[in-house]
This record gives structure tokens, C-alpha cells and sequence, in this order.
């Protein structure tokens, strides 16, 4: 996504990744250097102190004592290739962190960093579907030698952001995003996803926007 950058379907957000230059350095797995648990992934940029984005509309949930590590949850529930549902996210490493407690979607929440245990300038983004979930222990320890932190109920982050086609590729590890042009209920058949999106109209969900979609980068 790109700064300033908003996208929604049928009156729901649509969770965009944060970023607008996809470089994924590490992913996560029992063989991975330091994220063998959960499903957490480093993303660099093509300078250090890299800018990131509010996915959504969102709120702090969490921040360790030094604001190394600060967790967010989405004020409603999002649009993700899951479904429909709350999300929660944490970045970690930015050196100045921001003190805000909420965001609107394509606000500017942080840059990428060297602080906490970190190796080089990245930002590690970790991501789960569903409210209230914080940073935990899974009780195992990485080949670095740390103790291996995750968000509870971590979750693939193809799982839970969608791209817009504006961002720069370089490396995704082999992940595969969808685009958020192509958003969709996927345990819902079409002809049912119709039928409850004209409920939801006709209770009023979504009547504050004109458009069905949205996507638009400041200028």
C-alpha cells in the first residue's frame, strides 16, 4: 500500500500489507534463524528508516516497555483472503516509535529500525486473525539463541493483507498476495455473499460511503 492509501468493499476495510516495497529477508519455520515459531516475516526497504503504514483502521493493543514492539487491532472487522473478521498485527525494531494510541487506514505508524535485537534495518511484522491477540512465549528457542515470541493465533500474512498492485515486488519468499481488486468471501458462495451484502445494505452498513471500493494514494 501506499501512503494516504484506502480500499474497502462493500462498507468493510480491506487489510492492505503495510508496506509499499515488498523485500521479505526471513520467514518463519522450525528451521528459520529467529522466527521459529508463530508466522512472523522481516520486510526491508530501500533505505533504512523505511516508512510502514496503518493497514486499517486500527489501535494499540499492546507495546512492551520500550515501545520496541508495539501490537495494533483493527477497530472493526476487515476484509482478508480468510473473510470477514477482526485482525491483529505487531511491528517490531522502529528506533523512535510512534507514541499515537490510533490510526486511520494508509497513516503513516512507524519505520523499519535496528532496535531490540535486531541485525540489520527491517521491520518485523507479525500478523493474526481474530481480536485481542498479543505478544506470547511459545516457550521455544530459536538457533539464535532467543526466545521465540509471537503473536497468539499468528497467522500467514497472505492469510491476512491483501496488495493493491502499487507496491514494489523484490521478494516475497514465494509467498503469493492477492490483489485487493479481487476481494472475496471464500467460505461463502457467490449467490449467498450477494444475498447478505444486499441485507447489510438495507440495514445500513456502508451507507456512510459513496463507492464500493476505494483506492486512492495522497497526492
Amino acid at each position: 500500500m501506499l501512503r494516504g492509501q484506502t480500499a474497502e468493499k462493500d462498507g468493510y476495510q480491506i487489510a492492505l500489507f503495510p508496506m509499499d516495497y515488498l523485500n521479505c529477508t526471513q520467514v518463519s519455520g522450525p528451521d528459520s534463524y529467529s522466527h521459529c515459531c508463530g508466522h512472523p516475516c522481516d520486510w526491508v526497504g530501500p533505505s533504512a528508516r523505511y516508512p510502514y503504514y496503518a493497514p486499517c483502521d486500527c489501535h494499540l493493543i499492546y507495546s512492551d516497555a520500550s515501545g520496541n514492539t508495539r501490537g495494533y487491532q483493527s477497530d472493526a472487522e476487515v476484509w482478508t483472503p480468510m473473510g470477514l473478521q477482526y485482525i491483529c498485527f505487531s511491528f517490531t525494531h522502529d528506533n523512535t516509535p510512534p507514541d499515537q494510541y490510533s490510526f486511520r487506514q494508509g497513516d503513516l505508524i512507524g519505520h523499519t529500525g535496528t532496535a531490540g535485537f535486531a541485525t540489520g534495518d527491517h521491520m518485523h511484522l507479525d500478523q493474526a486473525a481474530g481480536a485481542g491477540n498479543t505478544l506470547i512465549s511459545y516457550g521455544i528457542t530459536c538457533s539464535a539463541g532467543n526466545l521465540c515470541y509471537a503473536l497468539r493465533n499468528s497467522t500467514e500474512v497472505t492469510q491476512i493483507f491483501y496488495i493493491t498492485g502499487d507496491e514494489a515486488i523484490i521478494n516475497t519468499q514465494g509467498m503469493e498476495f492477492e490483489n485487493a481488486e479481487n476481494v472475496k468471501d471464500p467460505s461463502i458462495p457467490a449467490w449467498m455473499m450477494a444475498g447478505i451484502i444486499r441485507k447489510r445494505r438495507l440495514l445500513g452498513y456502508g451507507q456512510k460511503r459513496k463507492h464500493p471500493r476505494v483506492l486512492r494514494p495522497n497526492k
